[in-house]
């Protein structure tokens, strides 16, 4: 995905910064910035590439920015006298959602890109990405509504009774859960809600699991 940046507005394109200083004035800061043009420092952690992706951090005094370069995941030195141009387009900006939850501070907007037959494909609405702390939860089917889907806390008090299934309908099941899977696309989505707790990817492995298993 791209992390926009909309002090104004068209922020697809992108907001230009011709110099390091115009950058350090900039209001609001940020998060996330290409480098349009390089600057080569007498250390690695001063010298900077045209393309690179930098995670804006913080000020470190008045002169000096700290910032994390992508993918390298390297801590590098921004400092203002720097002859460095930057740019927030969206096109020039582009992380995994790992990284996004990684580096960033939620919530954040966003423009959602994805893989079809080798061709990356830009969704068309921008979407806000939110970050949330959920408890374990499964992910259960109706037998009586088929598409239907529900997540359940697990510490909710319910009762379950275990039924053994006849074959034809552990097929049907099945394909029902296999339908649901194949319906599952990212232009689809509205909203991403991240959980960092412990449980970090229960919800879609218990999800997929019985199409996994082909059960």
């Amino acid at each position: 995905c791209s992390v926009m940046y909309n002090p104004v507005e068209f922020a697809e394109i992108g907001f230009s910064f011709p110099t390091t200083s115009h950058l350090f004035k900039s209001h609001p800061l940020p998060q996330v910035v290409a480098v349009d043009k390089g600057f080569a420092g007498k250390k690695k952690v001063s010298s900077f590439v045209e393309g690179e992706v930098l995670v804006l951090k913080g000020f470190d005094g008045r002169k000096k920015l700290r910032c994390i370069s992508i993918p390298s995941n390297e801590l590098k030195v921004l400092r203002e006298s720097m002859k460095i141009s930057f740019t927030t387009n969206v096109l020039k900006i582009k992380l995994y959602l790992s990284e996004v939850v990684q580096y960033l501070n939620f919530p954040v907007k966003a423009k959602l890109f994805h893989t079809e037959k080798n061709i990356q494909q830009q969704i068309r609405n921008p979407h806000t990405l939110t970050m949330v702390n959920s408890e374990q939860s499964l992910i259960a089917s109706y037998h009586s509504r088929p598409g239907s889907i529900v997540e359940i806390l697990a510490n909710v008090s319910i009762s379950f009774e275990l039924i053994e299934l006849e074959e034809d309908d552990r097929q049907q099941l099945f394909k029902k859960s296999k339908t649901i899977l194949e319906t599952f696309h990212p232009s689809h989505i509205k909203e991403v809600i991240t959980d960092v707790s412990p449980t970090k990817n229960k919800v879609q492995t218990a999800a997929f699991q019985c199409v996994q298993n082909g059960e």
